[in-house]
């Protein structure tokens, strides 16, 4: 027979386990409540998620049974707090950071601690443990890391880019100038395929720029289909690799820097190439797709195109997936360890992430998750090669490289321009004052960004402006990914152009902007 007062005690009973659970659930930790065998007892709705096991599954279960638990180096099974603390009947504080993996697979960084629990007359009765998702703060010091590697290299990267480029500018500027000079002739098609291959050396300077200190992208919006597609091909040839694509039709454009997410593209296409021994078939897919924060820490909610990458190579070990991303990280004989460090670098850049998954003799997906824009696709200049005398007007020209000055001059005069070229900023605003006190006003300028020892393209542009508000300007720099260049119009430009360019690019620039309105 149950007694009126048995029943009364197995509703307090009963009320009191409602209450504690409630409790547990308003906290922001994982909680874990066990009897002196370790059989769960109680879990809260945050010990439900990271584990993936419900409490009414959970209970009655042994901690141990739901509990996965891994060492983040070795991968070796770990127990919990809560067997120390059942044998050894003290309090576990914050031990280091362990692996859970739920049900469903997913891995989490948490960090742990346990208490017994203890009756009335002095014995163990239980546990608690209480566990936090430590793995948004994880990436965070593995991206504060990343960040300090790279700073490591970028100013010397930065110099040397800077350098180069201007080197490049000068030999595609004679190129394309003598191509134009000679006209129609068997030297020409020669003559043009150099100016290509010295445009085309700029991919490799931007490796190096991309670790400069504000490496800041050139943003337009941009269709990733193409882009894609004429970076995968430039990457495999030579090579027996297949590429297969399944593309969104209409998927909205991206805003960022057309150089660097063409690296992107490369980078990961030859990686996957090169697991595949240089046959196989790379699967392509892009797609939007809608992210909430919660999914992705680094990221903001709201819509992002969505690249992935697929090889059947040989994988990747689960100890090298950490460090894929690294500098100077390679498991290849013959490898840099630089092509992945920029891409992650190019892609964290742009207000997105990289993702990589993979398993040893199945393959690798590389993921690439970039910002949506609303913005209309920037078309890029093509067409013919502007012809021979079109240009008119009088334009202002100031770089301190001689070779470079001294070539832009020339072509500029064979498009038609008149040009006054100068190789600092106090010949320049002296020309310019010259010229508009004479009524021969420049109808452009074209100003290189830095020159030593001067105050550079920025500042004359602004006394310039004093003189004359109206001026229309085109800023050029070796310093492809200066923060200056990628927002041009800021400093009062209307158009840019990054070294190495050719004198066609020029004078279609100059066309360009001779065609806008100026504001």
């Amino acid at each position: 027979m149950v007694t009126f007062s048995e029943i009364s005690e197995q509703q307090v009973v009963t009320a009191t386990l409602e209450s504690l659970t409630h409790t547990l659930n308003l906290i922001g930790d994982a909680v874990i409540t066990t009897d002196e065998q370790g059989n769960i007892l109680l879990s809260n709705s945050v010990a439900e998620s990271l584990t993936g096991c419900s409490s009414e599954e959970a209970l009655g279960k042994n901690i141990e049974e739901i509990l996965v638990l891994v060492d983040p180096n070795t991968g070796v099974q770990q127990l919990s707090p809560v067997a120390e603390v059942l044998s050894t009947k003290k309090e576990v504080k914050v031990a280091c950071r362990k692996v859970l993996i739920s049900r469903d697979g997913r891995k989490r960084m948490i960090t742990d601690s346990a208490a017994p629990i203890f009756s009335k007359d002095g014995h163990v009765a239980g546990a608690i443990m209480i566990f936090r998702d430590e793995t948004a703060k994880e990436q965070a010091e593995l991206e504060r890391a990343r960040a300090s590697k790279l700073d490591s290299i970028g100013i010397l990267a930065g110099g040397i880019a800077h350098d180069f480029n201007n080197m490049l500018a000068g030999i595609s500027l004679n190129l394309s100038l003598a191509s134009e000079m000679i006209g129609k002739s068997p030297a020409t098609e020669l003559l043009q395929q150099a100016t290509s291959a010295a445009v085309e050396a700029r991919y490799l300077t931007q490796q190096l720029l991309t670790f400069s200190k504000g490496g800041t992208p050139q943003r337009q919006p941009l269709n990733l289909a193409p882009l894609i597609s004429k970076a995968a091909k430039f990457a495999l040839q030579g090579s027996s690799t297949r590429i297969q694509y399944d593309i969104q039709p209409h998927l909205p454009a991206v805003e960022g820097d057309p150089l660097q997410l063409r690296q992107v593209v490369q980078n990961i296409v030859i990686n996957g190439m090169q697991a595949m021994s240089l046959r196989g078939q790379l699967e392509v897919t892009a797609r939007l797709v809608k992210i909430k924060e919660e999914s992705f820490p680094l990221l903001k909610s709201g819509n992002y195109v969505e690249v992935a990458f697929k090889d059947h190579g040989e994988g990747i070990d689960r100890e090298h997936l950490e460090k894929i991303f690294d500098p100077y990280f390679t498991t290849k004989a013959t490898g840099t360890g630089l092509g992945l460090a920029v891409t992650y670098s190019i892609v964290r850049a742009h207000n997105g992430i990289i993702t990589v998954q993979s398993q040893v003799k199945v393959g690798t997906t590389f993921t690439l998750l970039l910002p949506a824009s609303n913005k209309k696709a920037y078309e890029v200049i093509s067409g013919p090669m502007p012809i021979l005398g079109r240009g008119k007007g009088r334009v202002l020209i100031m770089d301190d490289n001689e070779e470079i000055l001294t070539a832009m001059a020339k072509g500029l005069e064979l498009f038609g321009y008149q040009v006054t070229a100068t190789a600092n900023s106090n010949d320049t605003i002296a020309a310019f004052q010259t010229a508009e006190q004479e009524k021969k006003n420049f109808a452009a300028v074209v100003f290189d960004l830095t020159l030593p020892g001067d105050i550079g393209g920025v500042e004359t542009l602004v006394k310039l402006r004093k003189i004359n508000p109206n001026i229309r300007a085109v800023l050029s720099s070796g310093y492809a990914d200066n923060e200056v260049m990628a927002n041009y119009k800021q400093y009062g430009f209307q158009m840019r152009l990054a070294k190495p360019f050719t004198i066609q690019q020029l004078g279609q620039t100059l066309e360009r902007l001779f065609d806008m309105t100026v504001v």
